[in-house]
């Protein structure tokens, strides 16, 4: 594969160098192959990859400008985010690989005035790809800075993410289908990763999305809000979701992020804001979560663990092999001793002995479920 340096096209250490790294871009696009960042500084604005892959080398920062002008509208109208402004964008391409030692600074110290490397927004986002890898990757945000999620996969088929190391202030992994409700995101393996959120660690669904076949295992999950999540509006659907061999400890954060402390948290009522009306699909489910199966997960979590649903729309869950410890927590009694149902509008109070709660009729099989002196209620 042809490689090109961006040092060739112009592109020096310390200077903005959209315009020289983007031409190396193009070059590497028309002959199918690699710009090259070697080793230094380059600061740059939005870069369009086309068709090229993109290699840092050892010691090479690509560093996001520090100023909004340089990072136009590309041309792509997100249902959340809507028009969207990025330092890195692929559209309408395949076999697009970013890879190598250097490191990608998005900036965020430049929009927020504290001093860190990070994302001020989504870090990775992924809309309607297919077979995308993320492998051996470290991603660490300021976990202050509410909506710098790690990564994004919206509709897309085929996703593999392994040996990740991820700190975020908001989901560190999120499945969803917030740019096309009607296009499900599907087929999707998490594994032997290492997460830490103020929020979500991994979610799996969202709203009105279509979310199935996931795979989560041999995953770490440290200190954050909420460890692993399934949710889903009524009109929604997320089903096959397996999770296997996870450590889970959370910590409720005071202030306003995602989650109450939960470890493992499913929820299935109507999500009635955030998202406009008009883009509501109007869409009718018998079931908002089915066939999860959940096994040999060891927890610790300021909150109990929680399954809620409407008139009995999540069926054939199964919780298998799962040694649960709470332990006492300073912010919980601040923020009451409740679930965090956002975006939906439930008001419900966690009894105070209670281990786990399954509510709203939810099908749930138990086996071996170590709670200690915490119980189990099944209303």
């Amino acid at each position: 594969m042809q490689s090109v340096s961006i040092a060739d096209y112009g592109a020096k250490e310390g200077a903005l160098c959209t315009e020289a790294i983007q031409r190396a871009l193009d070059a590497a696009s028309a002959a199918g192959g690699v710009a090259v960042i070697p080793r230094g500084t380059y600061r740059t604005g939005t870069l369009n990859l086309r068709g090229a892959s993109l290699c840092l080398e050892k010691g090479a920062v690509l560093k996001g400008s520090a100023d909004f002008a340089d990072y136009p509208e590309i041309g792509y109208d997100h249902n959340e985010m809507g028009q969207v402004r990025s330092l890195l964008y692929v559209m309408d391409e395949q076999d697009v690989h970013i890879y190598g030692e250097g490191t990608i600074d998005l900036s965020a110290e430049a929009f927020y005035g504290v001093r860190i490397t990070g994302a001020p927004c989504w870090t990775m986002s992924f809309v309607e790809c297919e077979d995308v890898r993320e492998q051996d990757l470290t991603i660490d945000n300021d976990r202050r800075i509410p909506n710098n999620d790690g990564m994004h996969f919206c509709s897309c088929k085929g996703v593999i993410v392994r040996g990740c190391n991820i700190s975020a202030g908001d989901d560190c992994i999120a499945i969803s289908c917030i740019t096309n409700w009607d296009k499900p995101c599907e087929d999707v393996v998490i594994a032997d990763c290492i997460l830490r959120s103020s929020s979500k660690a991994i979610v799996v669904g969202y709203m009105h999305s279509i979310v199935r076949n996931v795979n989560i295992s041999n995953c770490v999950i440290l200190d954050s809000n909420r460890s692993l999540c399934i949710m889903s509006s009524t009109d929604g659907i997320v089903e096959n979701v397996t999770a296997s061999n996870l450590r889970l400890d959370t910590r409720c954060r005071a202030g306003n992020w995602w989650g109450n402390g939960e470890p493992i948290f499913m929820m299935a009522v109507k999500h009635d804001y955030l998202i406009p009306a008009e883009q509501d699909p109007h869409r009718e489910t018998d079931c908002a979560i089915r066939n999860v199966h959940i096994d040999g997960v060891t927890c610790m979590g300021e909150n109990a663990m929680g399954i809620y649903g409407v008139d009995g729309n999540i069926r054939e869950v199964e919780l298998r092999n799962i040694d649960f410890t709470r332990k006492p927590s300073k912010n919980l009694p601040l923020k009451g001793n409740v679930f965090d149902f956002a975006p939906g509008r439930v008001d419900f109070e966690v009894p105070e002995d209670c281990g786990l709660y399954i509510g709203g009729g939810a099908d749930v099989k138990l086996e071996n479920i170590n709670t200690r002196a915490w119980k189990i209620i099944h209303a």
